[in-house]
């Protein structure tokens, strides 16, 4: 009798307690990827996919009234998949990225990636193709303007073998927001709440 009587005290007490909105510093974590399916006979590959303001946001579970504080790009990797046929054990590959109407920037060049099912990091990432990736990706997630895609352009040469495999572009990063939560009154972790609501 006890147990039942303090089981209903605790789910009572937010209601008895009553709820507020507190401000909450938060980080989502934010992952866009383009796949580059390359079957080619003379090794010699070049394609150009775009990453779409809809992907960007669909990859995130923020609420409406967040606020976007800022995006940072930890890495690019590529995830590799090989298929049947295949003969080319690395490629060199280079890789451009262009906001919308822009240039290219190159964001790595003829770095030797080895066709190996899995995971394969690139390690020297030009800081200017960093930069229009995390001012794109963070003009998506704020809304500013109109916000168009952003264009990956990838070219692998495998001197002239046979390059057939599902290569996945990835962006992995962060995105710092603030968001207005309602919680218990006796809950104290958050700020004063000044976010205005729609």
């Amino acid at each position: 009798m006890r147990r039942m009587l303090l089981l209903t005290v605790l789910i009572a007490l937010p209601l008895v307690t009553g709820c507020k909105k507190q401000l909450f510093h938060l980080t989502g974590t934010l992952n866009v990827s383009e796949l580059f399916e390359v079957n080619d006979a003379d090794g010699s590959y070049q394609a150009m996919e775009t990453i779409q303001p809809a992907d960007v946001n669909a990859e995130l579970d923020i609420p409406d009234n967040a606020v976007i504080t800022g995006v940072e790009i930890e890495t690019l990797y590529f995830d590799v998949a090989l298929q049947p046929g295949n003969q080319a054990a690395s490629v060199s590959a280079s890789a451009w990225v262009r906001p919308q109407n822009g240039v290219y920037v190159p964001a790595f060049q003829n770095i030797t990636l080895p066709l190996v099912n899995g995971i394969v990091n690139i390690n020297t990432l030009n800081p200017a193709a960093v930069a229009v990736l995390k001012a794109q990706l963070q003009a998506v997630l704020m809304q500013v303007g109109t916000v168009g895609p952003v264009d990956v352009r990838v070219e692998l040469t495998a001197n002239r073998a046979p390059v057939i495999a599902d290569i996945e572009l990835v962006v992995r990063g962060t995105v710092n927001y603030d968001a207005c939560l309602e919680v218990p009154d006796w809950l104290t972790e958050g700020e004063k709440c000044d976010i205005e609501e729609d």
